[in-house]
Parts: structure tokens; C-alpha cells; sequence
């Protein structure tokens, strides 16, 4: 037997079925839209735009960017001025952001160079190399840390065990930067 219904509940039947029924399409709708026009392709660059040299534009000011996997660096040294600074380590832009970078917290203007340069894609944290006063964590060249001699006479970056040194000005700094962005 049919129950009987009064002419409210039919109609909210009505209204909560037709509700049901939208909510549904927008979800649908929404995901096949979702999967059809939001994926890159196989078309999508995973190298620097070329743009310049290299794919390294200036911006003015002394101020150089370039995209790379989707991230824009900031550079302060034109890359044509870093072909004669040696950079003998063996990282890639996929060792970079594989874990967080510890910088030396007595490397002065370090930590905001990686801040400015790297910042946006890896985890950018401070340590001591060896005993310090600083209520950081202490560690030794036994994992990845980041040291900057800014006084040094000759513009290099070399690896010491796990340790990358950065001898001299910024323009040091931004070659290491350049040959781990593939940019260099």
C-alpha cells in the first residue's frame, strides 16, 4: 500500500531530490573539469623559459630572475660576469629541494641570500658548525650545510665532505646558485 502524503512533504521531496540532482552535476562537472583543464600536458617547460641568456632576464636594478620548474630565482650578479668563478660540487636543482639547506648561522647575510634565492622552494634552516653560544642546533660538515667566507680573496665554491663553502662576494654566492639551477 501507498502511504498517504500530504501536498508539503510531496513538495519537499520534490526540492530535496532536484537539490540532490544538482549537487551532484556541479561534483561531476567540477572533476571533469578539472581533469581536463588543468593538466599541463606533456608541453609544459621543466627547463628555464628561454627569455635571455640562458633564460635569465634583467629585471633592473641589479637584479636578475630566471624560471625554472616552475620557480622564479632571484640572482644579483649578471650571469655573464660568474664564467670565471669555479663551482666544483655535485649537486642539481633535485638535490636542492630534495631536503632542508643548513646554512651557518656565523656566515654572514647567508641565511638571507638562500632566503632570497631558494627560499620559495626548500626549507632554508640555521646551524652552528662546531660549539656556538646561538640556541641553534650544532652541526659538522657530516651533513649538508651551507658555509659563506665572504672576506676570501679568490671568488670559488667547493664541497668538504657534506659541507658546500662559498669563498667570496656575492657574485660567489650566485654562481653555486646559477650551476645548481642548471643555469650556468
Amino acid at each position: 500500500m501507498r502511504s498517504l502524503a500530504t501536498h508539503s512533504q510531496q513538495g519537499s521531496k520534490k526540492s530535496s531530490s532536484f537539490f540532490l540532482y544538482f549537487a551532484l552535476s556541479i561534483m561531476i562537472l567540477s572533476s571533469v573539469g578539472y581533469a581536463f583543464l588543468s593538466n599541463p600536458g606533456k608541453d609544459a617547460p621543466v627547463t628555464p623559459h628561454e627569455t635571455g641568456s640562458g633564460g635569465v632576464q634583467n629585471q633592473g636594478n641589479g637584479v636578475w630572475t630566471a624560471s625554472v620548474y616552475g620557480a622564479t630565482f632571484q640572482f644579483f650578479t649578471d650571469p655573464t660576469q660568474i664564467g670565471n668563478i669555479s663551482v666544483m660540487t655535485n649537486g642539481t636543482f633535485a638535490d636542492l629541494v630534495a631536503s632542508p639547506i643548513n646554512y651557518d648561522t656565523q656566515s654572514p647575510g647567508l641565511g638571507q641570500a638562500l632566503q632570497e634565492t631558494v627560499g620559495q622552494v626548500v626549507l632554508i634552516q640555521p646551524v652552528c658548525v662546531g660549539p656556538c653560544t646561538q640556541n641553534v642546533p650544532e652541526k659538522e660538515c657530516s651533513s649538508r650545510i651551507v658555509l659563506w667566507n665572504q672576506t676570501a680573496s679568490e671568488n670559488r665554491v667547493y664541497s668538504d665532505r657534506q659541507c658546500i663553502v662559498i669563498e667570496g662576494g656575492r657574485a660567489a654566492f650566485d654562481a653555486w646558485m646559477y650551476h645548481l639551477t642548471g643555469l650556468a
